[in-house]
């Protein structure tokens, strides 16, 4: 990849995940790491829990 390149990456939850997220009572925030097979390593925007749940599927 180079330098400002896009890469989007879908990840599967656990069923569950959710749900204990939510249990949490203060402010939580997820971040994605994902390393290239090279070596490098790419962190993602921090997104806040209460925006993951906009992405929910119903069970």
């Amino acid at each position: 990849m180079e330098y400002g390149e896009q890469y989007h990456v879908n990840y599967n939850l656990k069923k569950g995940f959710s749900d204990q997220m939510e249990k949490l009572e203060q402010e939580v925030t997820i971040t994605s790491v994902v390393t290239t097979t090279v070596g490098e390593k790419f962190l993602s925007n921090s997104m806040s829990i209460d925006g993951l749940f906009k992405y929910k599927k119903g069970d």
